[in-house]
């Protein structure tokens, strides 16, 4: 029997709304996820949760497709700009130094990649034709309640409860955390600087509420609406500050301005009810008394800094693992955040000239820019920490997708700016709109000293796409039936839908698989680490990370083994724990950490066959190759060849290694130990001094070395 219009229709009204549902949950969810029982808490878990709702949410408008029998599609100009960005990441990809990783994203992170881009492209043009402006302003207005309780969520780490902590122990304080979330709060983002991007998209949002309020007609209303959003604001205002992000707060002070004025000037081509100034600058007001009551708490580890230093100087330093540690830069060590930058940012550049075209590949930075890493980096205080993002987004482009990636980019913020001025002069311009182009300029500014997030890139997609909705007439569903090719068709999207969600779940399973891994291992329980371990590479098979980790666990085990005695089993895993790695080297032969677990296997396994070292060597030389400035690769080769009986060599790469890191110390005390073995006490005994003048006056181990001498 066909289905008549009115039954296709009732589906088709179901499907929309099935939609409309799940944007909100994605929405309102992804700022909460985090798992404790996965490698990476935060972004991996929210990445994969966007990947599973994108997949529900195009099935569901292929659905909608379907049932009308049209394309729900319209051609518009950005559509066109959006298109180019896509194919200049997809070139980027193609042309990859390592593809795997431009397409799935860098490992656990996985955002950035090409999947996660056409994720976030796919739900932008999805909220454009299948949602109504009401039911995107409600989206909005989901997202501010979210942005509400992460807000409450944040604020009691700063006086020691974390809600992560109560969920995962049981404790409500903050000894669950390594990072030090009471300085710098974090809530379910694991980052400061990640909490604080999130806040500024959904402030100005926010401001946008309170003067919605204050133009409605029924009094009591109003009030009660006033004074919520004027809490919301607030509690978000207050939470972005205990970030203590310098970036973030510079993009809250710009970002209050433009939109003030932005709506002063609508305001003036109003000809209904309008703002007065002093209801327009209220949010500053609210800002004000934040900064009042919270504003020496910028100050860190220095009590009496002034905010223009806390801007200006800061203490943050990054890691580019998406940690950050806090240090006071004299008596630990610290560098200032805008030295690492300049150092990182320069490395970006020359990236770019080496790649200037489509760049390394899309999310490769954590190999290409080790190949051109500035010397000065040697003298950073994250020296040795891995930087798999350039901290700044237009140079991540640049380096990663070359000249053609940041164009096209850079294309899409200005074919917003060409389609907000031509609102303004058709007199379409609404404040939502003003809020939204506001959260993307705060995006913007905060991203030129860090990156986006899931999260953030979530909402660009979402604000973007409700920037620039008009209202979209669908032709009526006509009476006709549905055929064999369309009921074929609803078959192969269900299977499609499965077929992926299957995919999504094994990511998810493998890395869980491999974290419950490593917990067995490190308590001792190897056999059912190693099982466990197996797994997830059933699960993942070409993920290299899964092989080195076990390949290094392989390698433990050879030597344990070794110790108790056992020969047999000794060799078994020494030959797998190489095996292993040769396939790690196979899966990713540019990943500078891969070359530096393979030198240490090696290195423990000269424990039972000295020839080890050679491979040892010749490993390093190829890391060598990958990362030719980086101090540590030239001493630990130093190491191995002074084991080989290679002193002259050895003492020559320890020169090099303080030629590159001039406070290395520990470069300083293996050249004195050699020095010592050769009978030359007198330079030995100056390389003993060096360290304690010029690098650590309380160096034991040099002046015990120097004692030693002087009882000789």
């Amino acid at each position: 029997m066909p289905i008549m219009t009115s039954q296709r229709q009732k589906i088709d009204d179901f499907l929309q709304k099935l939609i409309f549902a799940l944007f909100n949950i994605l929405v309102f969810a992804t700022p909460f996820v985090f798992t404790w029982f996965n490698q990476e808490l935060f972004e991996f878990n929210k990445m994969i949760v966007v990947y599973l709702f994108t997949s529900l949410i195009l099935a569901v408008w292929a659905g909608r497709s379907l049932i009308r029998k049209q394309l729900l599609w319209k051609n518009r100009t950005h559509n066109y700009l959006v298109a180019l960005f896509f194919f200049s990441q997809l070139l980027s990809t193609i042309f990859s130094m390592h593809q795997r990783t431009s397409i799935f994203g860098y490992y656990t992170r996985f955002n950035g990649g090409l999947l996660s881009i056409i994720a976030y492209l796919a739900l932008f043009f999805a909220a454009q034709y299948n949602l109504s402006k009401k039911q995107l302003n409600l989206i909005l207005k989901n997202l501010l309640f979210a942005a509400l309780l992460i807000s409450l969520y944040a604020i009691p780490e700063h006086f020691g409860h974390s809600l992560s902590c109560l969920i995962v122990t049981g404790k409500y304080n903050v000894a669950c955390w390594v990072q030090d979330v009471q300085n710098r709060v974090f809530a379910t983002f694991g980052q400061p600087n990640w909490l604080a991007g999130f806040l500024l998209m959904t402030i100005p949002l926010a401001i946008w509420q309170i003067w919605q309020a204050m133009q409605r007609k029924d009094e009591k209303k109003k009030l009660w609406q006033i004074s919520f959003y004027v809490l919301l604001l607030f509690l978000l205002v207050t939470a972005l500050f205990f970030t203590k992000s310098r970036s973030g707060l510079l993009a809250l002070g710009v970002a209050l301005l433009v939109q003030i004025i932005a709506e002063k000037f609508l305001q003036n081509k109003k000809k209904d009810k309008k703002l007065s100034l002093p209801q327009l600058i209220s949010p500053l007001v609210v800002v004000v008394i934040v900064f009042l009551l919270f504003g020496r708490e910028l100050s860190l580890s220095r009590p009496n800094q002034s905010i223009f230093s806390f801007l200006t100087e800061g203490l943050e330093v990054n890691n580019g693992n998406g940690e950050e540690i806090s240090a006071p830069m004299m008596t630990e060590g610290g560098s200032k955040s805008s030295d690492i930058r300049k150092v990182v940012w320069q490395g970006a550049l020359k990236v770019w000239q080496r790649y200037p075209i489509f760049g390394s590949g899309v999310e490769t930075f954590a190999y290409s820019y080790y190949r051109d890493r500035p010397v000065e980096h040697n003298l950073l205080s994250e020296w040795d920490f891995l930087y798999n993002k350039a901290h700044n987004e237009l140079l991540n482009f640049l380096a990663t997708t070359g000249v053609v990636g940041l164009a096209t980019y850079l294309a899409l913020f200005v074919a917003l700016l060409i389609y907000l001025i031509k609102l303004w002069r058709t007199q379409q311009l609404s404040s939502q709109k003003i809020a939204l182009s506001v959260a993307l300029l705060a995006m913007f500014i905060s991203n030129f000293f860090g990156f986006s997030t899931v999260t953030t890139n979530l909402l660009f997609s979402i604000f973007a796409a409700a920037i620039v909705k008009e209202t979209v007439t669908w032709p009526k569903i006509t009476t006709a039936k549905l055929g064999w090719p369309e009921y074929l068709i609803a078959v192969a999207i269900l299977l499609i839908l499965t077929v992926v969600n299957k995919s999504i779940w094994q990511i998810w399973r493998a890395d869980n698989l491999f974290y419950n891994a490593n917990t067995y291992i490190q308590d001792g329980k190897w056999q059912a680490g190693l099982s466990l371990m197996q797994e997830a590479i059933e699960k993942s098979p070409k993920e290299a990370v899964f092989y080195d980790e076990l390949a290094t666990q392989y390698s433990n085990l050879a030597v344990a083994f070794a110790q108790e005695g056992q020969a047999t089993n000794s060799a078994q895993f020494a030959e797998a724990a190489i095996e292993t790695s040769n396939y790690v080297q196979k899966l990713n032969p540019v990943h500078l950490n891969f070359y530096k677990s393979r030198a240490r296997i090696f290195i423990r396994l000269a424990q039972l066959n000295a020839g080890f070292y050679e491979a040892a060597k010749e490993t390093l030389l190829k890391a060598i190759e990958l990362s030719p400035t980086e101090a540590k690769l030239y001493y630990n080769l130093a190491l191995v060849e002074e084991e080989m009986g290679n002193q002259e060599q050895a003492i020559a790469l320890l020169q090099k290694t303080i030629e590159l890191k001039a406070n290395y110390w520990q470069a300083y005390f293996a050249l004195g130990q050699i020095l010592d073995l050769q009978g030359k006490t007198a330079e030995a005994a100056n390389n003993y001094r060096y360290i304690l003048e010029n690098i650590d006056p309380d160096n034991d181990l040099a002046q015990q070395a120097l004692a030693k001498q002087n009882l000789e």
